[in-house]
């Protein structure tokens, strides 16, 4: 849960929305040669990355226990990386690189007791 810093404006609240995250990564490839079935460039790569999350969003106050809210979330965990080989030649080498960035956007009906 992040924190969220608003403004109420009668029974809208306008807010924006920010912080740390923090996710467990796992990303492995094969890649197979068609000419060459004993031929398989494979590897994979598994860690917990921190990155940063940003986004705003928009409540309602339907009545005093009921609230909808639409929220969008931009998360950045950054990249991560790792060298793959050839099965049957060790001596061919591949550098594998990928960015982890996502995009949310989410709908919630809230009561309030």
């Amino acid at each position: 849960m992040a924190p969220r810093i608003g403004f109420a404006c009668g029974r809208f609240l306008p807010y924006v929305t920010g912080g740390l995250a923090v996710g467990d990564l796992e990303w492995s490839q094969s890649v197979r040669d068609l000419a060459d079935p004993a031929a398989r460039l494979t590897g994979s790569t598994s860690e917990t990355k921190a990155g940063w999350m940003v986004g705003g969003g928009l409540q309602y106050a339907m009545t005093n226990h009921w609230s909808a809210r639409v929220q969008y979330q931009f998360v950045d965990l950054g990249s991560a990386s790792f060298d793959s080989r050839v099965s049957n030649s060790p001596q061919f080498r591949s550098h594998h690189s990928a960015d982890f960035t996502e995009h949310n956007a989410t709908f919630a009906l809230i009561y309030r007791f």
